[in-house]
């Protein structure tokens, strides 16, 4: 549940109760939260583990919607669903995490460069984009998975209390 907390003087006087929504209770395409999370995660989102995203899904391709980096090279694997995600959205982000486990650096490097529509590469993007003294060594990168599935949760058991 979330709530609202209204103040006075700098006092906190009263938690109010927000009403819960989920994405699709706005009209909007799943296409619609994939883009808004993927231009949000280094910046916004996630602020204490930010997030350089390497890839998004392209229609009708068996791929998790969003592809990203921690600062350590790790795989950011995210499965969206605009209303309730269950337990077959697990399903589906483990098998793309399967998937994407065997990436080489080379083929990682492919889908950044084919997402971000440049020539730079992957490392020196990466560096660029965590503010790196150093860049990363190519063999450095996808040596771990972390899986993210982003909707309402239908199942309690589904509410992850961890952070990545």
């Amino acid at each position: 549940m979330l709530y609202k907390i209204e103040e006075q003087a700098e006092i906190f006087e009263k938690l109010e109760p927000v009403e819960f929504k989920d994405f699709s209770s706005f009209g909007k395409l799943e296409k619609d939260l994939e883009n808004l999370i993927a231009n949000s995660i280094l910046d916004v989102l996630f602020e204490d583990a930010r997030l350089m995203p390497v890839f998004q899904e392209r229609q009708w391709q068996a791929e998790a919607d969003i592809y990203a980096l921690n600062e350590s090279g790790e795989l950011v694997i995210f499965e969206l669903k605009r209303a309730s995600a269950g337990k077959d959205a697990v399903h589906q982000a483990l098998r793309y995490a399967q998937d994407a486990g065997q990436w080489s650096y080379q083929k990682l490097e492919n889908k950044f460069k084919e997402y971000s529509k440049g020539d730079m590469s992957l490392v020196e993007a990466h560096r660029e984009a965590f503010s790196l003294e150093h860049q990363l060594e190519p063999k450095e990168f996808n040596n771990k998975q972390h899986l993210l599935v982003i909707g309402s949760a239908a199942d309690d058991s589904l509410i992850c209390k961890r952070s990545i």
